[in-house]
């Protein structure tokens, strides 16, 4: 794909040149690895380093060129290329997602209260600044699937076919190409994302909610189970601040299950022996804004309600910042909803625009 400059009084299209990072001499480490760090927003929005050159681990000499959170808490592992293929680098970004984790948020702090030569306080202040949770709360981050970021000039056709069997199989990696060209005695640089294709978000999510029924079919691990029993039961295990709150979504959802609005079904012995309950629309059949984890956490799957409900889902948006409307799963912690009355009246308003039963009273 070429770029043109647009030349004279809109006469001409002229081709900017492609070069390499390698022909202007531009390095991995002390050029590329120091942009991104200063500005992680080239490669995404929201993106927070905890640091560069990570390594605090034991038998291992390994490095992660950037290791950063997202803006949902999801820790994220970036693995940068200076070359034209980027070769291998899935491989060696899996082997240090899975070295990552085990990492906690105290690990988390420390790491990043070091790197960038603040005190605790500082470090966690500003963690909690960047998830929009109050000081005074828990935050939660997620470490146990971290995500992936390949940034690279570009991929080879091996590499993007095992990125994308590697994302069918719900791994979660994403790959920034970094483009330059010449103009003048100018550098510019192209950040543009090939995988997944951003246009494709909602039917690749879709898939994966199918994939994700079928296999807690076939599991005999896990069961899903009618109704929200075995969520009640599991709340009396779940942490004690989190109990009251529980109980109110659990009563929430029979309520809604009552006015027909939904089919409730509980997974259990998923996510780490928590037990969850889903909350999905007769028609179309299983589509499911949120599902309540009995440790406390939400998920929310926005794709077909920004279909089906869009006045109340761009509400839920402005009121609550979910930014459900790019149609990707979103995980919160009970403790950063703020006002649940109101959050549990407007869950129930985009379960009626769905069910098409919302009235203006």
């Amino acid at each position: 794909m070429a770029i043109y400059k647009m030349v004279g009084d809109k006469e001409r299209l002229e081709p900017i040149l492609e070069t390499s990072f390698s022909q202007e001499s531009v390095q991995e480490v002390q050029d590329l690895q120091r942009i991104l760090l200063a500005q992680p927003e080239i490669l995404e929005p929201g993106l927070f380093i905890i640091r560069a050159e990570f390594s605090e681990w034991r038998d291992s000499k390994r490095r992660i060129d950037l290791l950063a959170l997202d803006k949902e808490g999801r820790l994220v592992v970036v693995e940068l290329k200076r070359g034209e293929t980027g070769d291998h680098s899935e491989l060696q970004a899996i082997r240090y997602a899975a070295m990552v984790a085990n990492l906690t948020l105290d690990k988390v702090v420390d790491t990043y209260q070091a790197y960038f030569g603040v005190d605790q306080d500082e470090a966690r202040s500003r963690i909690h600044e960047h998830l929009g949770v109050p000081e005074e709360d828990d935050a939660v981050i997620y470490t146990e699937n971290p995500r992936i970021i390949l940034a690279c000039e570009d991929f080879n056709k091996e590499l993007t076919t095992s990125v994308l069997w590697l994302n069918a199989c719900e791994l979660d990696i994403k790959c920034i190409r970094l483009k330059p060209y010449r103009i003048g005695e100018e550098i510019l640089v192209e950040s543009s994302q090939i995988i997944p294709i951003p246009e494709a978000a909602d039917f690749t999510e879709q898939f994966r909610e199918r994939e994700r029924e079928n296999r807690d079919q076939r599991s005999s691990q896990t069961r899903r189970v009618p109704g929200g029993d075995a969520f009640k039961q599991s709340i009396g295990s779940a942490r004690e601040q989190f109990q009251p709150e529980l109980k109110r979504f659990y009563d929430w959802a029979v309520a809604l299950e009552q006015e027909e609005l939904v089919e409730l079904s509980t997974y259990e012995g998923t996510e780490g022996g928590k037990e969850v309950i889903r909350l999905a629309l007769k028609v179309p059949k299983k589509s499911t804004l949120v599902q309540f984890f009995s440790s406390g956490n939400i998920r929310f799957w926005p794709v077909n309600f920004n279909r089906l409900a869009p006045g109340t889902m761009r509400r839920l948006d402005s009121s609550f910042g979910l930014n459900l409307e790019d149609g990707k799963t979103h995980y919160r912690s009970l403790s950063t909803i703020g006002d649940v009355e109101a959050f549990l009246n407007s869950l129930t308003d985009a379960y009626r625009e769905a069910n098409g039963r919302l009235t203006d009273d």
